[in-house]
């Protein structure tokens, strides 16, 4: 639940007069309006029900609005905080999302969205959100301490019509749009899909509830959710859509897709794609080229059982985090780091771990194989012959969260560095690993 923030913290008169605050409901259609017109409207409308009240994790107040007096209060810059929970190894932690980031023409170039990112960010910490996470703009957002340090997509598509996809009997499987009264077993199904991962998204049943049928018509976030069966009835699996209708273009995305059992994975996918085939050639324009593009992560059985049908579309994608309090969120996350040591060669070693970020130093203090304490410390303060490693501070997110390995980093930065005698411990505390995350509204 977003908390309200004091007015020297928010609301406050900027430099040029102009005003910043949090928004309320009743600046709901305004904000509507705005995104919608310097945006796009399918995000208008996305905006129009995540301030509605009725969105099960971000409220009108996640929202940060800059108003000119001077022309009749009327916004000229706003973006949105959506809340989520993540989860690192099955242990939950808040995160933020900024979106909807929008400046009026007339008022770029003067450092509103700065202010506007700031309060978000406040806005956040005060939601007790560890993280904030943007799939956005290329670069844009290092200006406000984000570094790409999370996998994001890495899509693959199946090219249709004439005779490109040759499919076998699937009359095995029925594949119907998804009901309410499905929800338990899509949601077993989609945990089941989340194990093993690094950083998952966790949704639960009002969650699934709200995405299967609280999105208003014509948003950017609607998707369109399918049920699998099998002959005798029992949901086998389940996958997601984006957009709310067929597009004319040919061009289907499925942004998710899971099965009750890793066996059946072929032969569910096969069904999925040829009922999809049929409806899309359907409603495809006479010229289009028409596809069913998988985007189902960095990573997914899927691309490798079938990756003679498939090919590649694009760059793989990644998400930019920022992470305000490293030392709260490492000592959030111990319980992890402590199975890891459990299961090492570390198990009962006693010793301190120095991660020098160069202007200060993340420090771990172990006692018979357990992290005890995680804490900062000046590097003034800390004698160089105990340092272990050497990150700037935003390389160290992309070890942090599974992104690249130590040695990946080693190879790409010269300002990453390890004392060899250390880095053993350091990959087991941080080992590189396939994290899974969708994209919700």
């Amino acid at each position: 639940m977003s908390i309200e923030l004091p007015s020297s913290t928010l609301n406050r008169t900027l430099a040029s007069g102009l005003q910043l605050r949090q928004a309320t409901l009743q600046d709901r259609q305004a904000v509507v309006e705005f995104v919608s017109h310097w945006l796009h409207e399918a995000l208008g409308i996305n905006v129009f029900d995540l301030m509605s009240g009725n969105h099960p994790t971000t409220q009108a107040s996640d929202f940060a609005i800059i108003t000119d007096p001077a022309a009749g209060d009327q916004i000229v810059a706003t973006a949105g905080l959506i809340g989520h929970t993540w989860s690192y190894e099955e242990l939950p932690f808040g995160v933020g999302t900024p979106e909807f980031v929008a400046t009026h023409k007339d008022y770029r170039r003067r450092g509103l969205m700065s202010a506007v990112m700031e309060a978000l960010h406040q806005i956040s910490k005060n939601n007790g959100q560890l993280v904030q996470a943007v799939n956005g703009i290329p670069n844009f957002y290092r200006q406000f301490d984000y570094e790409y340090a999370l996998d994001g997509d890495n899509q693959r598509a199946f090219r249709l019509g004439n005779g490109a996809l040759v499919i076998p009997d699937t009359s095995a499987y029925l594949v119907r749009r998804a009901q309410v009264e499905d929800i338990p077993a899509l949601l077993s199904i989609y945990v089941r899909q989340r194990k093993g991962r690094l950083i998952t998204n966790v949704m639960d049943e009002k969650r699934w509830r709200f995405d299967l049928t609280g999105h208003s018509a014509g948003s950017d976030i609607k998707m369109r959710h399918y049920s699998v069966l099998s002959g005798d009835g029992q949901i086998v699996g389940y996958f997601k859509l984006w957009g709310d209708e067929d597009d004319p273009h040919g061009n289907v995305i499925i942004n998710e897709f899971g099965v009750i059992d890793e066996d059946r994975l072929v032969p569910i996918m096969q069904a999925v794609v040829k009922a999809l085939a049929e409806t899309t050639l359907q409603a495809a324009l006479p010229d289009a080229l028409a596809r069913i593009t998988l985007a189902l992560g960095r990573a997914h059985r899927a691309y490798n059982v079938m990756q003679r049908q498939l090919v590649p579309i694009g760059r793989p994608t990644s998400w930019y985090l920022r992470v305000p309090d490293l030392v709260a969120f490492v000592t959030h996350i111990l319980p992890v780091l402590n199975r890891r040591l459990a299961r090492s060669m570390y198990s009962s070693v006693s010793r301190a771990v120095v991660i020098s970020l160069y202007k200060e130093a993340l420090t771990l203090k172990i006692e018979a194989g357990q992290v005890v304490n995680a804490a900062n410390m000046p590097m003034g303060d800390v004698d160089e012959d105990t340092i272990s490693a050497w990150f700037p501070p935003l390389v160290f997110l992309k070890l942090l969260f599974g992104y690249r390995a130590l040695d990946e980093l080693l190879y790409a930065y010269p300002d990453v560095q390890v004392n060899e005698a250390d880095a053993d411990l350091v990959n087991v505390l941080f080992p590189k690993q396939e994290s899974w995350m969708i994209y919700l509204g």
